[in-house]
């Protein structure tokens, strides 16, 4: 009799955590199947705010999705719009921070390309000054970091993805900025010519036919460098010089 009393007292314990089990199970679908539905109508929403321009609204949403679902099946291309519409706003160093830990995150991804391609044209933009844009004033004696990292990421894209759609445009801003990187260290130059560094103007020359051998600048520079190896009574390299700057007159 008492046995009968257990077992029946055991199945009826069984039976009670089976139904909870059931239900906590209907729960826990539940609330994922909600989840879904939260991230796919905002993503939606987001990129509908892209697609109209708006882009300090489509961060909200995508900021939402990047900070609260950072592993949800849109997170990759959540960042990819992000970095999309931190540019188009000017919000040029928070698309950096999304490029660079994409970067490291994901060294393989198939839209590697257009990230690198970004963080070019992010570095030309900082380079791009508003005001001497506006006024129309060239900056070739400006600091050119940006300069370097834009040029850095052009190449790295024309060189690791040479079908990519990215690199035709590439190609032709790598030309503008192995200009503006002679310019300026032609500015350079001529400030040290100001100063009577005639040792210095040598050694930058040399670097210039190195980094930059067909550029204007690069020619213009040479005038500088025959002067430099006058003054310090090298006559025979100053003439070597000059028939150079001849022969490409």
């Amino acid at each position: 009799m008492f046995n009968q009393c257990y077992i029946m007292i055991n199945i009826k314990y069984i039976l009670i955590i089976f139904l909870l089990n059931i239900i906590t199970a209907g729960c826990s679908n539940n609330h994922e199947s909600n989840s879904d539905d939260s991230i796919i109508k905002i993503y939606n929403f987001g990129q509908q705010k892209l697609h109209n321009g708006e882009f300090r609204d489509a961060i909200k949403q995508f900021e939402i999705l990047n900070n609260d679902y950072p592993f949800s099946l849109y997170a990759d291309q959540v960042q990819l719009n992000l970095i999309y519409a931190y540019y188009k706003s000017y919000e040029l160093l928070s698309a950096i921070n999304i490029i660079d830990r994409f970067i490291s995150l994901n060294p393989v991804h198939t839209n590697l390309d257009y990230v690198i391609y970004m963080r070019g044209l992010i570095a030309m933009d900082l380079d791009d000054d508003f005001l001497h844009s506006f006024f129309g004033l060239k900056n070739y004696n400006r600091n050119t970091q940006y300069v370097s990292t834009a040029f850095k990421y052009f190449r790295q894209l024309v060189f690791y993805y040479p079908n990519s759609l990215y690199v035709a445009d590439a190609g032709k801003r790598l030309i503008y900025l192995k200009n503006r990187l002679a310019n300026f260290d032609f500015s350079v130059i001529k400030y040290y010519n100001e100063i009577e560094a005639y040792v210095a103007i040598i050694n930058r020359v040399n670097q210039m036919l190195q980094d930059h051998p067909y550029a204007e600048a690069t020619f213009n520079s040479l005038k500088y460098m025959r002067t430099a190896y006058e003054k310090l009574g090298l006559n025979e390299e100053a003439n070597k010089v000059n028939n150079i700057i001849m022969f490409n007159k």
